[in-house]
């Protein structure tokens, strides 16, 4: 609301009048949405040949997948699957935080968890316990997340490693949850009969982007109502 931005930038003035008063620097960024005009999204298609994955839990959509594997991992699934579809921006390794530190809670150590989500066209990889992610490119791996100790034996504290890459059409983005089984090259990750969950960069579909105007369209009138989180709907612009 107007009210509430007048507060805040209020506050930010407060802020680097106070911040100037204490010969203390200041330092800010501002962020704006680009254009979407020229923007082209991509999808990811699960591939059509790989072993099926009976030990671990498994889910995927159009922008997104995860593997888990361990004793909270239908719990992880659940949870996981949850936060992306409310939030379908936020990247992999904020994803994976919660469900991780609630399986760590029961049986610490004892479940790997692997993420991929897409957003537009990066893809964010985060990885934990055993599992590793990567992105293979042209025959090349061009990215890998994966916890450096998990041949050793089980860290204090959750664990996680993440990166994030720019895909391009035909890229194949795989999980696994057991890292100790596949190497780092390209030929082990594409490798059909091993149990990895496998997806391929592609371009969505027009029907997911937009669509044309039908007779059942909300009235024009709509426009200028007002929406709110108070749940009044008569105010008029």
């Amino acid at each position: 609301s107007r009210s509430r931005c007048s507060r805040l930038m209020a506050a930010c003035r407060a802020a680097f009048a106070g911040n100037a008063l204490y010969g203390r620097r200041t330092s800010c960024r501002y962020f704006s949405m680009p254009s979407r005009a020229d923007t082209r999204p991509f999808a990811l298609e699960a591939a059509s040949t790989q072993e099926p994955l009976s030990s671990c839990e498994s889910w995927t959509t159009r922008t997104a997948a995860g593997l888990f594997s361990g004793p909270s991992a239908a719990a992880a699934a659940r949870r996981s699957k949850r936060s992306h579809i409310l939030s379908h921006l936020v990247p992999a390794a904020s994803v994976l935080q919660a469900p991780l530190e609630a399986a760590w809670r029961k049986t610490p150590g004892g479940d790997s968890m692997a993420l991929a989500i897409l957003a537009e066209q990066t893809v964010s990889l985060a990885v934990s316990g055993k599992a590793a992610a990567a992105v293979v490119r042209s025959g090349e791996v061009v990215a890998v997340a994966r916890v450096a100790d998990a041949e050793g034996a089980a860290p204090a504290r959750p664990t996680f490693d993440s990166t994030s890459v720019a895909l391009k059409l035909g890229d194949v983005v795989a999980l696994s949850a057991d890292a100790n089984s596949i190497d780092d090259s390209a030929s082990a990750w594409l490798d059909p009969t091993r149990p990895l969950l496998r997806l391929q960069c592609v371009d969505m579909h027009k029907s997911e982007i937009w669509s044309d105007l039908k007779s059942d369209n909300p009235h024009p009138s709509w426009a200028q109502t007002i929406f709110n989180e108070y749940g009044t709907h008569k105010e008029k612009l």
